[in-house]
């Protein structure tokens, strides 16, 4: 049997809750219909990432000679992440139901990683640097990629500027 645990919710009421056990969460990034593959390629070449699994689909249509890619698992540093296509029955529409969610990545490269982003056709939408004047060291910048994913890439945690209460 979970253990439960008593929490206080946004509102100041006690709920309970079970303790469930979790081990791992998986970010499931949801791209635009017949994108997953240029999505996993993408982030192949700009992070670095690894290809731990896919699921394919072998129907498709006759001028289509590889299966489609339904879901590709893939590492990008200790993180996993899911890539799959936007379908007839998704959860989600590709670019909706977000809420806000921004994926961080820290790395000691930022404008490397920001150069072969934009190279590779992601756009920055926000950033800082250190310091002022030229050749300043750029601590952090924000970038959205070619599938409407937004991703922060910094020096340091991405919630560093954000004032953390310890509960």
């Amino acid at each position: 049997m979970a253990e439960e645990q008593k929490l206080t919710a946004g509102n100041g009421a006690e709920t309970q809750a079970a303790a469930a056990g979790f081990f791992l969460l998986k970010p499931k990034l949801v791209v635009p219909s017949m994108k997953a593959e240029a999505a996993v390629a993408f982030y192949k070449a700009v992070f670095g990432a690894v290809e731990v699994r896919r699921d394919t689909y072998a129907k498709r249509k006759a001028d289509q000679e590889q299966p489609l890619l339904v879901c590709a698992e893939i590492k990008i540093g200790g993180s996993t992440i899911v890539i799959c296509d936007q379908s007839d029955d998704s959860e989600l529409v590709a670019g909706e139901g977000a809420g806000g969610v921004v994926l961080c990545l820290e790395t000691e490269n930022v404008a490397g990683v920001v150069a072969t982003a934009v190279e590779a056709g992601a756009v920055v939408v926000g950033g800082e640097a250190a310091g002022g004047g030229g050749g300043a060291e750029v601590e952090e910048a924000k970038l959205k990629d070619p599938f409407g994913v937004v991703w922060v890439v910094a020096k340091k945690s991405c919630c560093s500027t954000a004032v953390v209460e310890e509960v």
